[in-house]
């Protein structure tokens, strides 16, 4: 049996939530995981874990902002990406305390925020991928090769 991936939908709105859970579940068969502010996301992100995270902006108890301050901060969060759902302009991606994966206003259709998803989903699985055999395969190589030619290496692009 194929593993579902999990998305975390932090929004404060009941009846986008419900119309957007309903959405991911069914279409694409996602598992979602459902947080009503930044503080409940943090916390359900730690325990859960999901594969890519839906974020809305303004939200009572901790907002989207405060959230993202607190999130660029666990690093064994940092391979998530985190979709910002907003009804404002993109404009607002300045103060957020890491890179959001993208900005995405609202009101989106079901079809354009499935292809939006399904998008960061490929992508991050790529990065999962290849970041752990392209890293742990050239520093084993590194280190078996003389020290001399290593450092030649390193030092020629410093000068």
């Amino acid at each position: 049996m194929e593993k579902r991936p999990k998305i975390l939908l932090i929004d404060d709105d009941p009846d986008f939530v419900e119309v957007t859970k309903k959405i991911l579940e069914k279409g694409p068969g996602y598992q979602v995981v459902v947080a009503v502010n930044g503080k409940e996301g943090l916390e359900k992100a730690k325990k859960e874990r999901p594969d890519l995270i839906l974020l809305d902006i303004l939200m009572p108890v901790t907002d989207g902002f405060g959230f993202a301050e607190q999130f660029s901060k666990e690093k064994s969060l940092s391979n998530i990406p985190v979709l910002a759902l907003t009804s404002f302009s993109t404009s607002l991606g300045e103060p957020f305390g890491f890179e959001v994966a993208e900005f995405i206003r609202k009101p989106v259709g079901p079809r354009d925020l499935i292809e939006r998803i399904d998008k960061h989903l490929k992508r991050a699985a790529q990065k999962a991928e290849a970041s752990p055999a392209s890293v742990g395969a050239k520093k084993p190589k590194a280190q078996a090769k003389s020290k001399t030619k290593t450092t030649k290496k390193t030092r020629k692009p410093a000068k």
